[in-house]
């Protein structure tokens, strides 16, 4: 073979003459030894530098045409009733050379990646795309597809020819748009005509391959005679898949795809989503028909739905490109054709229904774009309300199209549906749809699956979307109902959600790979998320009594900075070292001078933006659950968390940190959560034990300015310290009724004292008499300097 091959090397520039003058059998013959060599010796420099004889030869297969103006011009052909065996021949022809044209392409752009160490957009492969599109090939190719493929029943065998010169134009069309392209690249293409040729070649190709998708009780035996063999529908399809991928390849440039995409291109393309039965009846006749054949057809059936479900794929990810682009996005919408085919092809496959997985991956990655936009997302919502009104007995529509894809088994297809779930709840419209349904049992049941079983991005999403229902107030309720918190306590209590807080904790990252460090990012995710569940559900009632009953305060509490960090803890979970006092302020720690406990001052730099946004959502969960009594004294039994919580008012606050908000936010959720806690003289002494008098006081004097709503937390939380011990106070102005246990926590703790003696007065006077301060804020450091006032002896 090999000899034979570098014989017809001598021959190549008659073989081209051939190409050119011989009749079409002729032709045909030099475009498959053309073919022939181009498959065995594509790399070799004599084919790579014929390629522009080649082109020139295969552009006289096709009929003559010029180009005026960048309008084809076709010239009247000399014999107007040229046969339908000629035209056959000629597309054999034309397919064959032009396979021989796209494999040398593919090997010249795969020489200069690989060899020369250049992109595929440079080089030889630059050089032999800018050959066949100056040449006119690609015009010339939009010419032979410019007519629908024949279809009397006489004609099917060029039907045939002319699918597979689709098809390998489709191949081509994708080597030319796979590497990067140039805008003039893109103009040439865009203005050969080539790209409206494959869309109505596409158009064509899915025409015929429907037309066996019926039903065939419902066809007469002339209507059965009539249509086109499985074989030819099978080509077709391949035709239509191939067309589909190389318009992807070149849709997928953003500037290109609002040129050439409009609502009936788009709405043709959704017709290859839709699932459809196919039948082969009537391909032999009755009086043949045996075991055998019917085996033959049970097989071309077969063949069918497997190729269509090709098409059904390739479409998916044709509209998924389309959704991208917000200019089309409506298109996908507003069609009530389309709309329904995309939900239809995002159900579960039946026997006469095929829908292969990334079919229905790419159909929700499809709806998870649409939801994305906020407009379009309220479109989406009414059509879903119109869904659950008009359906009967029977259940269909988005939402229950999506319950069965968060029920299934593939990870990508559950991630593109809890996405698309992710996008809808954003909208407070969805919400009482999706608790209505099962799409909220099948989020929880997800969220609370093991690593193994579900991976952690598919979690995370899910997460997301349960998170946007624990917004609204019917949300919280039904996710505590539904077992999301006992779910999300569970984990913690596994240790499942838990994270190591602070770059010194993760210090072994350093050592971890790439997709180690991004799985521990996802991680970190989902804890957040989680996280936020528990804060959001937290403020209800029901909410604080099932963190309690699962035991997850103390796992939260691990989630927090240790207020010991190199100190022998007492096993008591407090962190609390044994022993005597420490000396006055010793560098980066707090004293108390009667507690003699020193507190570590905790660094921003110690901390990264995700830990503090964690923590954020830590405190705030104690700070819910301490306006509550019952887990007040939960709390109060588990010193460690309150001293982890003060350690948090040491944060750094400056004014040109690059993580200043996240700090902010968690000293306003710190200072929140231990005002609620000190209306308890118990949580009040616990604090102060671990220095909070002077945290207090020392960012009070903070020459940063404080946020107004940190401002308020800390003014309050030192109203509630300067508290007189007996009788007890009115309600706190979040509600909890300060002095109502003090016999109860057997605490007389005076603590105006010390807040004297540290120099509170002045930076209340100051807040007070300035007048700039928030009226919440000047009544709290009033009434704090009243309570200060009342004990004479002090001042």
């Amino acid at each position: 073979m090999k000899v034979l091959s570098n014989v017809l090397f001598h021959f190549l520039p008659s073989l081209f003459t051939a190409m050119k003058e011989g009749n079409e059998t002729t032709q045909l013959h030099c475009a498959s030894c053309y073919n022939h060599l181009a498959r065995i010796h594509s790399k070799d420099l004599r084919i790579t530098l014929s390629r522009s004889e080649a082109i020139h030869a295969t552009l006289s297969i096709i009929p003559a045409s010029s180009i005026v103006g960048g309008a084809i011009i076709e010239e009247e052909e000399e014999d107007v009733a040229e046969s339908w065996n000629k035209k056959s021949l000629r597309l054999r022809s034309y397919r064959r050379a032009l396979s021989g044209l796209r494999v040398i392409a593919e090997a010249a752009m795969d020489s200069n990646a690989e060899g020369k160490g250049k992109s595929r957009s440079g080089g030889a492969g630059t050089a032999f795309r800018r050959d066949i599109l100056h040449a006119g090939l690609l015009v010339r190719t939009g010419v032979l597809l410019k007519e629908p493929p024949p279809g009397e029943s006489e004609n099917w065998a060029t039907a045939h020819d002319f699918f597979t010169a689709v098809e390998e134009t489709g191949r081509l069309l994708k080597s030319l748009t796979g590497g990067g392209l140039t805008q003039n690249t893109k103009d040439q293409l865009l203005s050969s005509g080539i790209i409206a040729a494959m869309f109505r070649s596409l158009v064509n190709a899915l025409n015929v391959a429907r037309t066996r998708s019926m039903d065939a009780s419902d066809l007469t035996p002339a209507v059965l005679a009539s249509l086109p063999p499985p074989s030819i529908c099978i080509i077709a399809m391949k035709a239509a898949s191939m067309v589909l991928s190389s318009l992807r390849a070149f849709l997928r440039h953003d500037d290109v795809r609002g040129e050439v995409s409009s609502a009936v291109e788009i709405a043709s393309i959704a017709r290859g989503l839709a699932s459809v039965p196919f039948t082969t009846a009537g391909v032999v006749a009755k009086e043949e028909y045996s075991k055998a054949m019917r085996e033959r057809e049970r097989e071309l059936a077969r063949d069918m739905m497997r190729e269509w479900a090709f098409v059904q794929e390739q479409a998916a990810a044709l509209i998924l490109t389309f959704s991208i682009d917000a200019r089309l996005r409506r298109i996908l919408v507003e069609d009530q054709v389309v709309w329904s085919t995309l939900v239809d092809a995002l159900r579960r496959g039946d026997a006469r229904k095929s829908r292969s997985e990334k079919l229905r991956r790419h159909s929700a990655g499809i709806i998870a774009n649409l939801c994305g936009n906020a407009d379009m997302c309220e479109d989406i919502v009414q059509r879903c309300w119109e869904e659950a009104k008009n359906v009967g007995k029977k259940r269909e529509g988005l939402i229950v199209a999506l319950e069965e894809a968060l029920d299934d088994n593939s990870d990508g297809l559950r991630e593109a549906a809890a996405g698309a779930l992710r996008n809808l709840s954003v909208n407070k419209n969805s919400i009482p749809i999706l608790l209505r349904s099962e799409v909220t049992p099948n989020l929880i049941k997800i969220l609370g699956a093991a690593k193994t079983a579900v991976t952690t991005s598919v979690r995370s999403q899910a997460a997301v979307a349960l998170r946007n229902i624990s917004v609204e107030e019917e949300g919280k309720e039904a996710l505590v109902r539904g077992g999301c918190v006992q779910t999300i306590g569970r984990a913690l209590f596994k240790g499942e959600l838990r994270g190591k807080v602070g770059k010194a904790a993760r210090a072994e990252t350093a050592v971890m790979s790439r997709e180690e460090e991004k799985e521990m990012a996802a991680e970190d995710a989902l804890r957040l998320q989680c996280l936020v569940i528990l804060r959001n559900t937290s403020i209800t009632k029901a909410g604080k009594r099932e963190l309690l009953a699962g035991g997850s305060l103390s796992a939260l509490q691990l989630l927090l900075p240790s207020d010991r960090p190199a100190m022998e803890s007492d096993g008591d979970g407090s962190g609390e070292k044994k022993g005597g006092r420490h000396g006055k302020d010793r560098g980066g720690s707090y004293e108390d001078e009667r507690f003699g406990h020193e507190v570590p001052v905790l660094k921003v730099g110690e901390l990264g933006a995700s830990d503090l946004r964690m923590i954020e959502q830590v405190t705030g969960i104690v700070r819910n659950m301490a306006a509550d009594k019952v887990a007040k004294k939960e709390m109060i039994g588990m010193p460690g968390i309150l001293r982890r919580v003060v350690r948090l008012l040491t944060l750094e606050l400056a004014r040109s940190h690059k993580l200043k908000t996240e700090v902010e936010r968690v000293l306003e959720q710190a200072a929140g959560a231990l005002r609620n806690l000190c209306t308890s003289r118990a949580a009040s002494s616990i604090a102060v034990s671990a220095g909070l008098v002077r945290i207090s006081v020392s960012l009070l004097s903070s020459p940063h300015p404080l946020p107004s709503r940190l401002l308020e937390q800390l003014t309050g939380l030192v109203r509630n310290l300067a508290s007189p011990p007996l009788p007890p106070l009115p309600a706190d102005d979040e509600g909890a009724e300060m002095g109502s246990d003090v016999e109860e926590d057997g605490v007389k703790t005076d603590f105006r004292p010390m807040l004297v003696s540290e120099g509170v007065v002045p930076l209340l006077m100051q807040i007070v008499h300035a007048g700039t301060a928030p009226a919440k804020v000047q009544q709290q450091a009033g009434l704090a300097l009243k309570y200060l006032s009342d004990a004479v002896s002090l001042l």
